[in-house]
């Protein structure tokens, strides 16, 4: 999504411009030595919302600090709030930090006050832009902070073409609380499903998407029972994203003899997931790092990281599928890489046919 700016007087304008250029040299234009690189992870890999995105950016922190003899520390805040975020931030700097890595909203709102008063450190802030925390609009992106989000419409595309060429026909989508990302990610899934079909020279309503949100971590015994459900009125296969369906899905899936794909890429999955569709952290923290060390980083805006960046990729499980191979999903990921496959980042649940769903008949869910 680009930005737009509105014209103001001239010397307003030139004001910014020298402001926005210079920084674009506080971040870009200063390289990093690579046998000096000092990285500060900042995140639980414990607990907490993030707690499986912290594990693998940590790993890859880990990973392109010992390939290339820089060093690497992580630092876990006291308690879950901002404060305790900036002063993890602030110690990790006092320690001689250089790069300040993190994820998500919470740390968004520490960064959003250290990148002005620290202005010789640079951030990388995945799923997350600096606000003052209000949620009145207060927020900003400085020239030494690097804004990551990732096209979760393109991984939710793989899991419905997954689906929909090994041969499933039932299909559910549970998203959590109707954010941009798992609403994203439906529609993508949709609109893989769709295609697979059109190759597969499915007719129109031949695939049924049960599709429908609960509040993102809330899960209750109503919840569960209600995906029970689905299962029992004929899914073969849920796909899930958000931190209560990434439970639900794949439980009920295994009680009820049905499969599931996850936008997680947690190792650790029941038997009834045979994909991961989502975000390679381990890859973007890596890819960031070196960006970092060479001067290429773009601060001062969101950077939306897809398949062509490594940001986003498919794991499949063993056994997990008979028809869809590894060599189809790598053939698919060069079309979307390369634009051959072009994917809708607006709500195509909510207008079906108005984007051209026709094969796949969607049910919206309680």
């Amino acid at each position: 999504m680009k930005k737009r700016g509105s014209v103001r007087k001239k010397g307003a304008a030139l004001l910014t411009a020298m402001l926005l250029a210079a920084g674009s040299l506080l971040f870009s234009g200063c390289q990093v030595n690579l046998k000096t690189m000092r990285v500060a992870f900042v995140g639980s890999t414990q607990t907490g919302e993030y707690q499986n995105a912290s594990a693998k950016l940590w790993q890859g922190i880990s990973d392109y600090a010992k390939n290339h003899n820089a060093t690497a520390s992580a630092y876990t805040p006291e308690g879950t709030g901002a404060v305790g975020a900036r002063d993890a931030m602030e110690k990790a700097i006092d320690d001689g930090a250089e790069v300040i890595v993190c994820v998500g909203t919470t740390m968004g709102n520490a960064v959003y006050d250290l990148q002005q008063r620290k202005i010789h450190t640079q951030f990388i802030l995945f799923d997350g832009v600096p606000t003052d925390g209000t949620g009145q609009g207060g927020g900003r992106i400085r020239g030494n902070t690097y804004c990551v989000r990732f096209d979760r419409g393109e991984a939710g595309f793989l899991a419905g073409y997954a689906a929909v060429s090994e041969g499933y026909t039932k299909l559910g989508y549970l998203g959590g609380s109707r954010e941009e990302g798992d609403v994203l990610y439906g529609s993508g899934f949709i609109q893989g499903a769709e295609y697979a079909g059109g190759q597969k020279g499915l007719g129109a309503g031949s695939v049924e998407v049960m599709y429908g949100f609960i509040p993102s971590g809330a899960i209750d015994p109503a919840q569960v029972s209600g995906v029970n459900g689905w299962f029992q009125n004929g899914c073969q296969l849920i796909c899930v994203s958000g931190n209560g369906p990434e439970f639900i899905g794949p439980e009920s899936a295994q009680e009820s003899g049905g499969k599931a794909i996850t936008a997680d890429m947690n190792d650790n999955q029941p038997d009834s997931v045979i994909a991961s569709s989502g975000i390679n952290y381990t890859q973007a923290a890596e890819s960031a790092l070196e960006k970092i060390r060479t001067g290429s980083l773009e601060g001062g805006r969101i950077n939306v990281l897809g398949i062509r960046d490594g940001g986003v990729c498919m794991n499949l499980a063993d056994g997990g599928f008979q028809n869809f191979t590894e060599e189809e999903y790598q053939e698919t990921a060069k079309k979307i890489s390369d634009g051959t496959i072009s994917i809708s980042d607006e709500d195509v649940a909510a207008d079906p046919s108005g984007h051209g769903i026709s094969i796949c008949k969607i049910r919206q869910m309680q």
